[in-house]
């Protein structure tokens, strides 16, 4: 999805970058972009990025392209979206990417009980063995891939630095410390949680405590506690002292 176009302007901005499709369901979404550009950079002028009409997931089965990236930006999963956190449809993403790929989904903190949440995550880890969970302001992002991620904190910084949107933070060790949850302590979360199946979608049919207020403390709570270590995650960090102070 394109929303105001946040997403596609924040990967189009990386010099790397040399293409971006993007699958719009809505087509007055794309019409409405160049009311937000201070959000969005003009994106849609971008010679990198194609817009392909129609839904995201029937894209994935019609396409034979792969990427070295997936990003997926639903809206809340018990709001028509559950068939965006299906064991089913991770596996299909799996199958578009590229060696080395990702892909990066929104995870909402709000409106899943605890069941549900880590129902969602154990789905999520089930396909993608390397995945973590990041914090996004109030809302958590996955990332998931195949293979082990180390990640060189000068590469880390000088990507930060490349950012041309002036609305984004560039602190790189504010933006390291956002890591919730590493590999290890994914799986420790994940264990005994109900896995999440087209055929048994119990995000489509979620519980009435999903609607309940503390849902998002109790959420937060659970990613929060958690032993995950980040120099299994980053290497070549500087200033060692500076990350915790973040992380604290």
């Amino acid at each position: 999805g394109f929303g105001i176009g946040v997403t596609a302007a924040t990967v189009a901005s990386h010099n790397c970058v040399e293409r971006i499709d993007c699958v719009e369901i809505t087509p007055g979404v794309r019409r409405a972009a160049p009311f937000f550009e201070n959000f969005n950079q003009r994106v849609m002028d971008d010679p990198k990025i194609k817009f392909i009409d129609g839904d995201g997931r029937n894209h994935l089965i019609r396409t034979k392209d792969t990427y070295d990236l997936i990003s997926v930006d639903p809206t809340h999963p018990t709001l028509g979206c559950a068939q965006l956190y299906t064991r089913e449809y991770f596996t299909l993403c799996r199958q578009r990417l590229n060696p080395g790929g990702y892909i990066c989904q929104y995870l909402p903190f709000h409106g899943l009980t605890q069941e549900e949440f880590r129902g969602a995550i154990a789905t999520f880890f089930d396909v993608f063995p390397y995945s973590s969970l990041w914090l996004g302001h109030s809302h958590g992002v996955l990332l998931g891939r195949l293979e082990p991620l180390r990640i060189d904190f000068a590469l880390w910084q000088r990507r930060a630095r490349e950012m041309r949107d002036p609305l984004f933070y560039k602190n790189p060790y504010s933006l390291a410390s956002i890591l919730l949850l590493d590999p290890r302590a994914m799986k420790g979360l994940a264990a005994g949680a109900r896995i999440c199946r087209d055929d048994k979608n119990y995000l489509e049919y979620f519980s009435l405590r999903a609607k309940d207020k503390e849902n998002w403390a109790q959420n937060i709570r659970l990613a929060i506690n958690n032993d995950s270590i980040w120099s299994d995650m980053f290497f070549g960090i500087a200033d060692t002292a500076l990350l915790e102070r973040y992380r604290q």
